[in-house]
Parts: C-alpha cells; structure tokens; sequence
C-alpha cells in the first residue's frame, strides 16, 4: 500500500513538471486542462489574443504564461484567451509559406481584433506573439511587409492607429522575425543586434504608437531576432517561457490591473 502512494505521488509529480512552453516540451498545451480553460471568444474583463510560432499546434508556448495571468487575474470569470487563426507555416515548405502564412496571420488576427473590440468595448485587451507569430502581432499594429530570408515577400498592410485598437493594455512578443532593435521596449541581451528583418521607416512609426505598452523580448543568439549576435542556437530562440516567464506574468498583470479603458 506505501508503494502503491509513493507511485502515485511519483507520477503526480512527474505530471506537475511536465511543461509545455520549454525549448523540449514534454506535452502540448493544448493538452494541459488548466490552459485549455481559459480559452473563450466571450467578453470577459481581460481578454488576450495568443498568435503561436511556426509549426506550433493552438496555442503553443504563449499558452503556460497566458493560464498563470488569467489565473492572477482572478480566473475564468476575469480573463479568457483566443488563438489568431493562421496557419504558422515553416519556409522549408515552399519559398512563399512562410510570408503567406504570416500574411493571412495578420488579415485574420486584424479581423478578430476588430469584431471583438466591437463586440466587447469594457475589455481590455492584451496581445501575446511568438516567432512568426511575434512578427504577426507588430505587423497586425504597426503595419507589415516586406523581404524575409531572401525567399520571399510579404504582403504589405497597413497596421492599426490606437484609435481603431482600444482598450489594448499589453503587447508582449518573443523572438520577432521582423523588428527594431535597441528600443525603449526591447528586452533582453538580443535587444541591440540586428534581426532578420528590420522593421523601419513606416513599420517602426505604426509600431511606436504601442511603445507604451509594448515589450519585445530579445535573446543574445536568437537566429531570428538577433541574427547579427553569435553564436547563434536554436535553444537561444525556444527557452523564452522559462528564463522570462514569471517576468511577463508580473509586468501584464501590473499593467492591465493599473490601467483603465
């Protein structure tokens, strides 16, 4: 019987370190209940719309430190997340996937943004976007487009004016493909190295509207973000949710409960 409940107790562990925003996860996060439940198109006092990386299933590493906020924020009745439909291909399929996934990434994420907002004018609204879903959300605000890894060409947009995105409290992204550099809002040792792409001229004006409640995460040897640092890894791109992930808790739950729409 002792063996039977130190098993027990064993697994249940086991089970509580799992993680699914690691560099390795060991489970989806679309499989983890307590993340799943936060998932709603409702209206709900904060509302924060997940735009995953490429090759992630819904709603990818942004789904541990989204559940952790909604959970400070006093639970389901509080806060509730969707995903930005898209299709968050990888460039390995063809020489456009990637731009034309990124591209529909942002037509949908806008189109969402939109009837939610007119939908839920009390909620205030927080985006979070990793890897080609980081550069989505910039682009989606501050406007898009342009060559990315000599392989293609975004589809131009226009972004979003701050009048036509009320109520937006929090912007955090992670490992943006396309971004400016040594910002007020950057983080992180990646923060003054050159990206992939760079975000500048009209890009950077739309996505300074957000510079108040913008961070965009950086690492030293990030190949997308800081392709100019080396060496660069891989792991430098993933390990975001563990190195930061009680920081971002902290910073949106402090900006959202300090604002008012």
């Amino acid at each position: 019987m002792r063996h039977h409940a130190f098993l027990l107790s064993t697994l249940a562990a086991s089970a509580t370190a799992q993680r699914c925003d690691s560099p390795s996860p060991d489970i989806e996060c679309s499989a983890v209940p307590e993340i799943a439940a936060y998932r709603t198109t409702s209206c709900t006092p904060t509302h924060i719309f997940l735009t995953r990386g490429t090759d992630e299933p819904y709603p990818g590493r942004l789904g541990n430190i989204t559940s952790l906020v909604c959970t400070a924020l006093g639970g389901d009745s509080q806060c509730g997340y969707e995903d930005v439909s898209y299709p968050a291909a990888n460039r390995y399929i063809s020489a456009t996937s990637w731009c034309e996934s990124a591209a529909t990434g942002v037509r949908n994420g806008q189109t969402q943004l939109k009837e939610y907002v007119a939908r839920c004018p009390a909620s205030k609204v927080v985006l979070m976007g990793f890897s080609q879903g980081a550069t989505v959300t910039q682009d989606l605000l501050g406007g898009g487009g342009g060559p990315l890894f000599d392989l293609c060409t975004q589809e131009a947009n226009k972004g979003l004016d701050r009048g036509q995105a009320p109520g937006t409290k929090a912007v955090v992204t992670f490992g943006t493909v396309r971004r400016s550099p040594s910002e007020p809002y950057s983080v992180g040792a990646g923060k003054d190295f050159q990206p992939e792409a760079l975000r500048d001229g009209e890009l950077k004006v739309g996505i300074d509207q957000y510079a108040g409640v913008l961070r965009d995460y950086c690492n030293e040897g990030d190949q997308y973000c800081a392709k100019s640092s080396s060496p660069l890894a891989l792991e430098n791109h993933l390990k975001y949710f563990v190195q930061y992930q009680q920081d971002v808790v902290d910073w949106v739950v402090k900006t959202v409960k300090g604002s008012k729409i």
